[in-house]
């Protein structure tokens, strides 16, 4: 095969390769983006029920337009018409997610209108039973026309990425791939560059080795004619020319086991 044909070789499955990871991650973006609204849909489903729950338990008939609202990123307000008690309120959460198989930590506010300040904090770790109070979520402007809850979900973005195992799997697996794939190409080209110098190299040693051996044969040929015995000089002469040439190939050989045993 012709370096020209490797060359196109080389290009078409680099731009193959190109293509492959482009679509991948293309796809992957998209698979994320997919997930990552499925899960606040989820989650919007879960906190709109909590309120309806509230509503229900407490004869509120009260119709909230929209009570959930995303404010920033992993971060809700919810919107109720009554004091909450915090241990409800979690309760009341908890089930809701895990209901939907959202099984995640969050942190949760409870804000009261008529002192105009958040009387409650807790981060909640799922699967364990201690919590703390520290300020997870980002500082929010609350309304002081009603009771208000908040919750926010500081593992969200892993959640929604453990949720991609299948597409982070193939990822992995369409990276490997690649990377063998290359592997193979560089040592087919490796392969190829050391049989263009074992040509080469056999090609060279055989026209020095075809000049000595010629020309022994040539002075050889001479020796042998009818009447040389007659003519000491020549045949001398001649002697001295096959030595020589004999010398030569000796080294010639020589080369070739010391770079034979070199390689």
């Amino acid at each position: 095969m012709s370096r020209f044909s490797i060359r196109i070789i080389i290009v078409l499955a680099s731009l193959l390769f190109i293509g492959l990871v482009s679509t991948q991650i293309v796809w992957v973006k998209k698979a994320y983006q997919i997930v990552d609204q499925q899960t606040k849909h989820e989650i919007e489903l879960a906190l709109t029920a909590v309120v309806k729950n509230i509503q229900r338990h407490s004869g509120d008939s009260t119709f909230l337009v929209d009570p959930v609202k995303l404010v920033s990123k992993n971060f809700y307000r919810v919107q109720i018409n009554e004091e909450l008690q915090p241990f409800y309120l979690e309760n009341m959460i908890k089930t809701e997610l895990l209901n939907r198989e959202l099984n995640f930590d969050f942190q949760y506010s409870i804000y009261n209108c008529f002192n105009d300040s958040v009387v409650f904090t807790k981060t909640v770790i799922n699967e364990e039973d201690d919590a703390t109070t520290s300020n997870l979520a980002p500082d929010m402007k609350w309304e002081d026309d009603g009771h208000y809850f908040s919750i926010f979900f500081p593992t969200m973005d892993f959640e929604v990425m453990s949720e991609m195992r299948f597409w982070i799997g193939s990822s992995t697996l369409l990276l490997l791939v690649l990377i063998f794939f290359a592997f193979v190409i560089n040592i087919i080209l490796k392969q190829k560059r050391l049989s263009e110098i074992k040509n080469d190299f056999i090609n060279n040693m055989t026209h020095e080795l075809k000049t000595p051996i010629s020309t022994i044969a040539l002075s050889s040929d001479v020796l042998l004619q009818p009447g040389i015995a007659s003519n000491p000089d020549r045949i001398a002469n001649y002697a001295r020319i096959i030595k020589s040439e004999n010398e030569r190939l000796q080294s010639q050989v020589e080369r070739v086991f010391t770079n034979g045993k070199t390689q």
